[in-house]
């Protein structure tokens, strides 16, 4: 049986109890003043009978009903100060499952001392859920009604302050600056319903032809537009604090369309003089461009769209800003003896110099290998001078007399010669047999050098001029200077006896001996 129906069946006798009850109050308080301790004993005697057997007539109505009850839906029956609860397990158990205990049931009496009548007050407990109370025969079953009005209260809260902040962040007004005047904007504002409001008054640019004449004097952009003083799209939104100037419109030209056509760039010697070679701009072609404008209908030919670069070789010599350096240099070794004794004259000195090297001489010297190692941990810069110094079609003088495959496979054959020694990419500084370096040699190897190196001292040691003579040659170098000399191709004992002298010299005058990479550092260009 669910509780709906036991509640409906135990109705009638509560509301009538309750009526009874009411009629009794209602006669002792008339009869009170007129009545005798006796008259009280009688009548509380009469009352307490009255409801002694209207607990004999309940507890039988209820235990009628427990002989209905399924195993599933089980009774419990309290019977306290006469009156019977009955309370099934269904209720029972759920809300033993949120405590772990059992109903707790509590019972007071209250005496009305002028009728010395007894009105039960019976509550009973259940918890987690709900809580059921009576007076007499009346139940009253209530839940939980503060959490959910806190739980309320709290979602009222919670969303005034999502919609305070979202009112702030996306409809509250911001201040911006807008040529020097404050102004506050709404948040959502673009820039240029930005300058619609503050009502500035400028002047439209003009709307130009292809050509460059004019179609309309207001037809260009209406106005400039900088923010926080960068260039920014007008159709953009505003950011709190922007400072936004406005001034007078730029022309803009008509839509047009175009045929374009590419500008080859050309390989030019500027014809300057010096010691290091250099292509100090490298090419890029050139666009240009005829133009039909879609309003004027005007048709403009060779309207250039990208410039052209040309290549230019370039040649200079190195200025140190009058600091004493000087670069010693040295072709067509490696050389059995006589690159070993300059070493040891380098050594002495504290000389750092450049080896332009010849690569098949590595393996033709019995110790090339061993020399080429020792250049390099001592600190000297290791270069090639082609690999067989243009033999063949290049006569062993001149690279640009051979093909353009021929002289690639010089300079790239030659560099790794180097590298096969030292282990390490060899320099793109090279030196051409002779010093023969053309504008077309330049823009065939291009891509394999990054500077070729003349001299602004010879020594003609190569010509056996004597010891002296070479001497007096290396002693006239300057700040900057490069020298030629030699430590392969024949007998160098001049070279070596000239050189064992001249560097103490130059030394004593305050020179420093540098690499070519080093007195590169120094160039300004």
């Amino acid at each position: 049986m669910s509780d709906s129906n036991r509640n409906g069946n135990a109705r009638p006798h509560v509301k009538q109890r309750a009526a009874r009850d009411a009629s009794l109050e209602a006669r002792g308080r008339q009869r009170s003043s007129q009545r005798t301790a006796r008259e009280h004993a009688q009548l509380a005697a009469e009352h307490s009978a009255e409801m002694e057997r209207e607990r004999v007539r309940h507890q039988r109505a209820v235990a009628e009903r427990q002989k209905q009850a399924t195993s599933a839906n089980r009774v419990h029956v309290s019977d306290v100060g006469g009156v019977t609860h009955a309370v099934s397990d269904r209720h029972q158990c759920a809300n033993a499952g949120n405590t772990g205990s059992n109903p707790r049931i509590d019972t007071s009496y209250a005496k009305r001392a002028h009728t010395g009548s007894f009105t039960p007050a019976v509550r009973e407990e259940r918890a987690g859920s709900y809580t059921v109370e009576g007076k007499g025969l009346g139940f009253v079953r209530s839940g939980r009604r503060a959490p959910k009005a806190a739980i309320v209260a709290l979602a009222v809260v919670l969303v005034a302050i999502l919609g305070f902040v979202m009112y702030q962040t996306s409809f509250a007004p911001v201040p911006v600056v807008v040529n020097g005047v404050e102004m506050s904007v709404a948040r959502t504002d673009t820039y240029d319903q930005v300058v619609q409001k503050a009502g500035i008054q400028v002047t439209p640019g003009r709307l130009l032809a292809v050509d460059g004449s004019v179609i309309d004097d207001a037809g260009g952009a209406p106005y400039a537009l900088a923010v926080n003083g960068q260039d920014v799209d007008a159709n953009a939104r505003i950011t709190p604090n922007d400072v936004i100037s406005v001034s007078d419109g730029g022309d803009t030209t008509e839509d047009y369309t175009e045929s374009t056509q590419t500008v080859a760039a050309e390989w030019v010697d500027d014809g300057s003089k010096g010691a290091v070679h250099q292509v100090v701009s490298q090419p890029a072609d050139g666009i240009v461009a005829t133009r039909t404008g879609s309003i004027s209908g005007i048709t403009v030919e060779g309207v250039t769209v990208q410039e052209v670069q040309n290549a230019v070789l370039s040649r200079y010599s190195i200025n140190t800003g009058g600091e004493k350096v000087i670069a010693l240099t040295f072709d067509d070794g490696p050389w059995d003896e006589w690159t070993s004794e300059i070493l040891d004259i380098l050594d002495a000195n504290d000389a750092k110099a450049t080896f332009f090297i010849v690569g098949e001489r590595i393996g033709e010297a019995s110790n090339g290998r061993d020399l080429i190692m020792r250049e390099y941990n001592s600190g000297h810069q290791l270069c090639t001078h082609t690999f067989d110094h243009a033999k063949g079609s290049g006569k062993g003088v001149n690279i640009s007399y051979m093909s353009a495959e021929e002289q690639i496979a010089e300079i790239e054959k030659g560099r790794q010669a180097i590298s096969d020694v030292t282990g390490v990419e060899a320099s793109r500084v090279v030196r051409c047999p002779g010093g023969n370096y053309t504008l077309e040699s330049a823009q065939i190897l291009n891509e394999y050098v990054t500077y070729d190196i003349g001299w602004n001292i010879d020594t003609r040691d190569w010509s056996k001029p004597g010891a002296p003579a070479i001497e007096d040659a290396i002693l006239s170098a300057d700040s900057g200077n490069i020298i030629l000399m030699h430590d392969g191709g024949g007998d160098r004992s001049q070279t070596v006896e000239a050189l064992r002298s001249a560097l103490p010299k130059l030394k004593q005058q305050g020179y420093r001996f540098v690499t070519i990479d080093e007195l590169l550092s120094y160039h300004k260009g």
